[in-house]
């Protein structure tokens, strides 16, 4: 749904965040969560201006329940020396702002202090608006940091892992270096989801469960109790417990690390399945990029004439030109081809074509 623009640029609310919406104004969050998706779109934004910076059309922002996604057009994920900078500045950004509210915010507020002895009585509501404008400030602070050092994790689709592929792509090549990526953002995922799995077990009272399949001989601390829940009121298998479990002291964090580890590992997965048809993308631009900075560097790859189109391309790395040594069983040459002959016979043939099959006989043994 779209709700606004910002630069220029589109702004949409995923459903769920419209449910999220709903759920933290119930449990009078609303203010907070406002606060923190107004950051995450100053993180988006930064990630944005970078990118237009650098020529690359930026087509929406989305809100998403934990978090936002600048959809950045340009094929810049097979640039190292454009990903790189892109993906940074949205850190940068939290960085910035968590230096400067802990730097200017914090202590200003800080300074106003409590009072005390006799002029307390009349300014009691000054004290109490100065302590709450204090705690925004430290939120404001540790949101900021905490965006950018989770969004640094070296996992895609975090800006971490797209910093890792950069690094990564122009020595083993642009898909593997995504499949590297995206598997390190499954695991990080899978982490997330198992200890949501835990800290909603623990919730739920797992701990007296076990003790109680153990006849006693297994002893568990027990469950912490929660600021603002009654006595009583998270006793296992009560509707109270399975409140508390949801939304914990009101952060929510066993069922929120759930959800997050689904949509990290759901588009890590995405990543995973579309490397090979973004790096064809790049390919086929290739002219246009050689046009562009008139000279390029070469790659050059040797292979057996039975290796398939689509196992080469897995070897091609941004801003190459590649030149690719046919050999036949004995190790002779049986040809040169060029990248641009191998992009039109991916077209042409496939994936599963053998190179060898680009080596005509009759032709001289290097093939333009």
């Amino acid at each position: 749904m779209r709700v606004g623009r910002i630069c220029g640029v589109g702004i949409s609310c995923h459903k769920l965040f419209l449910l999220l919406l709903v759920v933290f104004s119930a449990a009078g969050l609303l203010p907070e969560m406002l606060m923190i998706f107004l950051l995450v779109i100053l993180h988006e934004t930064a990630h944005m201006l970078v990118a237009r910076a650098y020529g690359l059309a930026v087509e929406e922002l989305e809100l998403l329940p934990f978090g936002g996604v600048a959809r950045i057009d340009g094929l810049m994920e097979t640039d190292p020396a454009v990903e790189i900078p892109v993906a940074l500045a949205g850190p940068l950004m939290s960085l910035l702002l968590a230096a400067c509210g802990r730097v200017f915010l914090v202590p200003l507020l800080e300074a106003v202090g409590p009072v005390s002895g006799p002029a307390a009585g009349p300014a009691v509501a000054e004290v109490v608006a100065a302590t709450a404008a204090e705690e925004w400030a430290h939120l404001f602070v540790q949101t900021n940091f905490l965006l950018a050092a989770f969004n640094l994790v070296p996992a895609l689709p975090l800006d971490g892992g797209r910093l890792l592929r950069a690094g990564l792509a122009g020595k083993i090549g642009y898909r593997r270096a995504t499949q590297w990526a995206a598997l390190a953002g499954k695991v990080f995922a899978v982490l997330l989801m198992a200890a949501g799995v835990v800290g909603l077990a623990w919730r739920l009272g797992l701990p007296a469960l076990l003790s109680t399949w153990s006849g006693g001989r297994l002893h568990l601390p027990p469950v912490p109790p929660l600021p603002g829940v009654p006595e009583g009121a998270g006793e296992p298998g009560t509707v109270a417990a399975a409140a508390t479990a949801v939304m914990g002291d009101g952060t929510g964090l066993p069922p929120a690390l759930l959800l997050l580890g689904f949509f990290i590992f759901s588009a890590a997965a995405k990543e995973q399945r579309e490397a090979m048809y973004v790096l064809i993308r790049y390919l086929s631009r290739k002219q246009d990029e050689l046009k562009k900075h008139r000279c390029l560097e070469s790659g050059q790859l040797v292979t057996a004439d039975s290796t398939k189109i689509g196992e080469v391309l897995k070897h091609f790395v941004p801003r190459h030109y590649h030149l690719v040594w046919v050999l036949d069983e004995s190790g002779k040459i049986n040809g040169l081809v060029t990248e641009f002959k191998l992009i039109d016979m991916l077209f042409e043939k496939g994936f599963d074509q053998p190179i060898g099959a680009l080596i005509d006989d009759k032709e001289p043994p290097v093939i333009f």
